[in-house]
């Protein structure tokens, strides 16, 4: 069975020009936040970068120092 983010790759296609990982921001951001944010959330935001799905859901990265 496909996990959530191969099925969304089928639907969305691939990434255009983002798909870049820093594993370091994700950190950064988590201790700033204080707490630890899902693997799926930043899996995706990983592949796909911020962005929004027809300007209705918007996806964001949280804030880092």
């Amino acid at each position: 069975m496909a996990s959530a983010l191969e099925r969304l790759k089928e639907l969305l296609g691939g990434p255009a020009c983002w798909g870049w990982a820093r594993p370091r921001l994700w950190d950064a951001a988590e201790e700033h936040l204080g707490v630890r944010l899902p693997a799926d959330y930043k899996a995706f935001l990983d592949l796909y970068g911020p962005g929004a799905f027809d300007g209705f859901l918007w996806v964001t990265p949280p804030p880092h120092k």
